[in-house]
């Protein structure tokens, strides 16, 4: 997030986890103005950078050109990501871009958060999107899911943006 803040005007994060939003400004020793909104939200900001503290379906933000989505997708069980999908979806602006990072394993390997996101539920996530993989990095033995026993694990990264028409 702090990259990002260093080569953009304005960044917006949305987190439901007050812990992790705490924890973020704390170990980049920043500290932010705290404000409370009428739906409960908190809100955290420090000089380009914002984070809504409160859940994303909640939120009344206007079209965004770029959003980064680290963990929240892995972290939803299948029935949610639709609902998830449709609302950054309705976030984007008409030329926005979504990079969203997925982890893949063996399905019988592992059935708790995170989950894994393949590139055909994408592809059905995001219809009518451009889906581009950008990378993969593949966890190494000392990775903590390969000590539980998953015989692979690979972090994906993925831009998605609208289809040309």
């Amino acid at each position: 997030m702090l990259w990002l803040a260093q080569h953009h005007q304005r960044i917006i994060g949305i987190e439901i986890s007050e812990i992790a939003v705490n924890a973020f400004f704390a170990e980049n020793l920043l500290i932010p103005t705290v404000h409370r909104h009428q739906n409960g939200t908190k809100q955290y900001t420090f000089d380009e950078i914002t984070i809504l503290c409160g859940d994303l379906f909640e939120q009344q933000i206007d079209r965004i050109d770029a959003i980064y989505d680290r963990a929240a997708l892995i972290a939803l069980p299948p029935a949610l990501r639709v609902q998830y999908a449709k609302r950054l979806i309705s976030m984007l602006s008409e030329h926005g871009k979504m990079m969203l990072m997925t982890v893949s394993f063996p399905a019988d390997e592992l059935q708790s958060p995170p989950y894994r996101v393949t590139e055909a539920e994408l592809a059905e996530l995001f219809a009518g999107f451009q889906i581009r993989h950008l990378g993969r990095e593949e966890a190494t033995l000392e990775h903590p899911r390969r000590q539980q026993g998953v015989s692979y694990f690979h972090e994906d990264v993925w831009l998605i943006e609208r289809a040309a028409n």
